[in-house]
C-alpha cells in the first residue's frame, strides 16, 4: 500500500527542504505551491486559488489514483500549508501520517526577508503567519506529529 506522508507548517517553515533531505528514489514529491506556480506562471508565493481544483485534480486523480496502484512507488510526500478537514477526508482510507514543521514566526518571516523576490509582492507575511499560528493554537495541526526545521533525521519514518 502506498504510504502517504503529509508535511505541514507555515511558510518558510522549511517544509520544501525538509522533504528534499528525506525523498527517496522511488517516492513521489506534491508540492501544492510549486504545482501552482508552474500552471499560472506567477512566483510560487502568489497563489491562484481559482486553479486550486486543477492542482488537487493532480493529487488525486493521477498520484493517488496511479500510485495507490503501483509497486514501484514507496512514499507519496504531499507539502502543504495546512492539513484542512476537507483535505484530511480527501486521504481517509491511506496510510497516511501528518507532520508539522516546528519553526516560530520570527523564523519563517528570517527567512521570506532572504529569499529574492518576496520583497516585491504585496503579501503580508506577518499576517498571514499570525493567522496561521492562530489557526495552529485552534487545532489546525493537531492532527500532526511535530518535526524540526534542519533536523538531518527522518522523523517520519
Amino acid at each position: 500500500m502506498l504510504r502517504v506522508k503529509v508535511i505541514c507548517g507555515f511558510p518558510a517553515s522549511g517544509k520544501t527542504t525538509y522533504v528534499s533531505k528525506h525523498v527517496g528514489p522511488n517516492d513521489l514529491v506534491y508540492d501544492y505551491d510549486a504545482l501552482m506556480a508552474a500552471i499560472t506562471g506567477k512566483p510560487f508565493w502568489e497563489l491562484n486559488h481559482d486553479r486550486s481544483d486543477y492542482i488537487d485534480d493532480i493529487l488525486y486523480r493521477v498520484l493517488i489514483g496511479r500510485g495507490s496502484d503501483d509497486p514501484a512507488i514507496d512514499t507519496l510526500w504531499i507539502i502543504r500549508t495546512v492539513p484542512s478537514p476537507k483535505f484530511q477526508q480527501s486521504l481517509s482510507g491511506l496510510d497516511v501520517s501528518y507532520y508539522y514543521m516546528n519553526a516560530t514566526v520570527g523564523e519563517c518571516l528570517q527567512r521570506i526577508s532572504s529569499q529574492p523576490g518576496r520583497e516585491n509582492t504585496n503579501t503580508d507575511y506577518f499576517g498571514l503567519l499570525m493567522e496561521l499560528q492562530s489557526r495552529g493554537e485552534q487545532g489546525a495541526f493537531s492532527i500532526c506529529q511535530p518535526i524540526n526545521p534542519g533536523d538531518d533525521t527522518d522523523g517520519t519514518t
